[in-house]
């Protein structure tokens, strides 16, 4: 509707049994959204109101009821009204302006100590041990080959390590 005297309307909008309905996750926080459309309550209360009407206009259509008569429409319309002016106190309460979290001293910055300072010739790790020199390796008696020989095919050659 226009405006809260609800005489003039803004918009259909068709509810059928698979119909989307959700609220909105947050602290106070009073929307909600019926398939892409997304609204605003003015208080939590109003919000939950009117996601249980939603459910109900649901559960109805899933389970195929007769449409409401004049007299079922009444009481429908005064249990709302009962339910308004029973949460009426409520309504104050949930919309405190006061902070959430506590406030905190104030912190007042340190910089880091410094580091201490290193001993002469420390390691922070040893050093492997050396490792010992390796023997030279000479060859094996057997035919010897003069430099200038060339290499024949099937011949070995060993050496003595």
């Amino acid at each position: 509707y226009e405006n809260c005297s609800c005489l003039t309307p803004v918009m259909n909008i068709v509810i059928t049994a698979n119909t989307a309905c959700s609220e909105k996750i947050g602290i106070n926080c009073t929307c909600f959204t019926i398939d892409q459309h997304e609204f605003s309550a003015r208080t939590m209360q109003e919000r939950k109101l009117w996601l249980r009407a939603v459910s109900n206009l649901k559960v109805k259509l899933m389970n195929a009821a007769p449409t409401p008569d004049e007299e079922t429409l009444a009481q429908y319309r005064s249990a709302i009204v009962e339910h308004l002016k029973s949460t009426k106190g409520l309504q104050g309460a949930e919309s405190s302006s006061d902070p959430l979290l506590p406030v905190c001293k104030k912190r007042i910055f340190q910089a880091p100590l410094p580091a201490p300072p290193r001993l002469p010739n420390m390691r922070m790790f040893s050093a492997p041990p050396p490792l010992p020199p390796m023997a030279p390796t000479v060859p094996d008696e057997g035919p010897m080959m003069r430099p200038d020989e060339p290499h024949r095919p099937g011949e070995a050659e060993t050496f003595r390590v």
